[in-house]
């Protein structure tokens, strides 16, 4: 009976190492590079070099209200590259009220110029807040 017990317990200790090393690996995959530019609401300017990568994130969470959206003016200067999704708790994000994450926007800075990225927070439908940061691109 003691050794059926030191099973079950060795059994539940490698699920639950396992769960924890999938949601490391998630959080891994989805985290900004280190050479990437963040952008930042309050930051209101930044300046890119051709080639160069940035990122914008923003707290979601869809099945309360809390969204956002990002709109790039004039793509050909910042163009957009992915956005992707960071649960809190992943294994719950499937659940009803477990999709807060933290979105994350790319973009790569395409040519010389200017552009605006134009973040548009709502809850429930309605805007909250709109941040504009002012891009420049320039070459290397």
């Amino acid at each position: 009976m003691m050794q059926m017990n030191y099973l079950w317990l060795v059994f539940a200790l490698c699920v639950l190492w396992s769960c924890s090393t999938a949601q490391n690996s998630q959080a891994k995959k989805n985290q900004p590079k280190k050479n990437m530019v963040k952008l930042s609401a309050l930051q209101g300017e930044v300046s890119l070099t051709k080639g160069q990568k940035a990122y914008y994130e923003a707290s979601v969470h869809g099945s309360v209200g809390y969204t956002v959206s990002v709109l790039v003016q004039n793509d050909v200067v910042l163009k957009f590259v992915e956005s992707n999704y960071t649960y809190k708790n992943p294994e719950k994000s499937h659940m009803s009220g477990g999709d807060e994450a933290i979105k994350t926007y790319v973009f790569e800075a395409a040519k010389p110029g200017h552009a605006i990225l134009k973040v548009t927070e709502k809850f429930r439908g309605d805007v909250r807040n709109i941040h504009r940061i002012k891009v420049e691109v320039k070459d290397k």
